[in-house]
């Protein structure tokens, strides 16, 4: 939550765009610092640091999906992003547990982290609204 504080600043001085690759850029690097043993002082500044990144996207995607959606066609953009969620909450922890099974907790943090890298770099050819 304390990611949402200022984040209306942020996409009004930064734009929404190099905020929300940021801020994914910010939690797999947050995520991938974890990979390593750290002594706790610098788990709890990685974690933080993951968090404030993770916690801006919900929102950010949300706008961004409203801003770029036709008017008459939100609402099913909105649908669709929400029923990719729900088949992410079921598959996502499926996949992650198989995933664990061979590899530990370091290797489900190493392949959120690749997946939340590889999510920002395809932010970065986002819809550009002309004009």
């Amino acid at each position: 939550m304390a990611s949402r504080l200022l984040l209306g600043r942020l996409v009004a001085a930064l734009g929404r765009r190099v905020v929300l690759v940021g801020t994914v850029a910010l939690a797999a690097a947050g995520l991938a610092l974890l990979l390593p043993p750290l002594p706790f002082a610098v788990l709890l500044v990685v974690v933080a640091v993951a968090g404030l990144g993770l916690g801006a996207g919900q929102p950010l995607t949300m706008s961004f999906l409203a801003e770029v959606a036709p008017p008459g066609l939100r609402g099913r953009a909105m649908s669709l992003r929400l029923t990719g969620n729900r088949l992410g909450q079921v598959l996502i922890p499926s996949a992650a547990g198989a995933l664990a099974a061979g590899t530990g907790a370091a290797g489900v943090l190493a392949c959120t982290a690749a997946g939340l890298a590889g999510a920002a770099v395809a932010a970065t050819r986002l819809h550009r609204r002309s004009g």
